[in-house]
């Protein structure tokens, strides 16, 4: 073939190329002003820093009035560990500088937490898997230990796995929750998961391991909730609302949907069952929400 054909075919294929990505780049770039997100802030901006505004900040400062709580988030789970990346942080410190300190205490933890322009500290995992440090049971525990002495509330993301480490962050747990939706895969991985706790005696305490319904749809679940209820033996302690959209705007954003859309269904539910833990009523509503059609299509 002459070089004008092969030319030809080089651009056919890098316009097929760049076409399939192209509504995903558009998504991106509308829900965050990044159509690369979660990479190259420094070249086209839209950092979650950049697209906060006033209406979040007194969302904000309405949930801290009503529930009046410090918290932490403790990512334990080194395979994902995108806590940190999903809030929009860096993780200049991480949970490997702990492991590596030569002693675990709560000046050691502090010095290396994150922290969310919310308020809530993160103890993240090291965004370079090179620097992932093997943390021990015990080291687990101090570290749990000196977030407890500081912290109202220590939200665990333990790994996927049930090793030593795991059984350590669930012994010293007062609430475990399993997340599941409603398929047979999920029930089935759901029903593993507490045949293990019970062996274990964490379903001694009453309502200690809660089961969480995501992706839940009434109109459109295949699986009703008294059908998973026969199946497992528990009741669902709280579903989360079906609302791929406006989730995978807000991860985008890098904008809490509780403060930015919290009278959607996703969000009102996440916000019970924050309240639901903690023992609080969620508010009746948040002072700074956008409501009705043109508040939710107003620039952010």
């Amino acid at each position: 073939r002459s070089l004008g054909e092969i030319g030809a075919v080089i651009a056919l294929l890098a316009i097929i190329a760049l076409a399939v990505p192209l509504p995903w780049y558009l998504r991106s770039w509308h829900a965050s002003g990044n159509p690369f997100f979660p990479e190259l802030y420094g070249v086209f901006g839209g950092g979650p820093a950049a697209r906060w505004d006033a209406d979040a900040e007194r969302g904000l400062a309405a949930f801290k009035a009503h529930f009046g709580v410090n918290s932490v988030l403790a990512d334990f789970d080194p395979a994902s560990g995108d806590a940190a990346h999903l809030l929009g942080l860096k993780a200049e410190h991480s949970i490997a500088d702990v492991a590596r300190a030569p002693r675990i205490d709560s000046p050691t933890v502090h010095m290396n937490l994150l922290h969310h322009r919310t308020g809530t500290a993160v103890l993240a995992q090291p965004e370079d898997m090179n620097k992932v440090e093997v943390v021990t049971p015990a080291q687990a525990g101090g570290m749990i230990d000196a977030l407890s002495s500081s912290f109202d509330v220590v939200v665990i993301d333990t790994p996927h796995t049930l090793d030593e480490v795991s059984l350590e962050l669930f012994d010293r747990s007062t609430s475990i929750l399993i997340v599941l939706e409603l398929s047979v895969p999920g029930i089935r991985a759901a029903r593993r998961a507490l045949d293990v706790f019970e062996r274990l005696r964490y379903t001694a305490v009453p309502d200690r391991v809660k089961m969480i319904v995501n992706r839940y749809s009434r109109s459109r679940a295949l699986i009703s909730l008294d059908e998973l209820a026969e199946a497992l033996q528990s009741r669902a302690y709280q579903t989360i609302e079906n609302d791929y959209q406006r989730i995978f705007t807000s991860v985008n954003s890098g904008r809490p949907l509780c403060l930015d859309d919290p009278e959607t269904p996703a969000a009102r539910d996440l916000i019970t069952l924050a309240g639901k833990l903690i023992g609080r009523e969620a508010p009746a509503a948040v002072a700074g929400a956008r409501r009705g059609l043109f508040g939710r299509m107003a620039p952010r």
